[in-house]
């Protein structure tokens, strides 16, 4: 198994980061992402205006492939998300 790679995420890799942590909400609760019903880009959109750029995010990647995310400030988590198993 290749190692885990932990570092800041860079703006090109916002996309990716966003894809992980939309299917890790919807694999967590399903019916609340149906009922809230965003749209992809107001998901990039929400992603990359405020959650990176009012926390830190983190990655973690396996392979050059994002496998998890931290978006943290000072003594708070903002968002977790994990890759689930395709």
């Amino acid at each position: 198994m290749e190692s885990l790679e932990i570092r800041l995420a860079n703006d090109s890799e916002l996309a990716g980061a966003t894809e992980v942590w939309v299917r890790s909400r919807w694999d967590a609760e399903p019916a609340l992402e149906e009922r809230m019903g965003y749209t992809a880009e107001q998901n990039h959109e929400h992603f990359a205006n405020v959650i990176a750029r009012e926390n830190s995010v983190w990655l973690a990647l396996r392979g050059g492939r994002i496998v998890g995310l931290l978006a943290w400030r000072e003594g708070y988590v903002d968002q977790s998300a994990v890759r689930g198993a395709e």
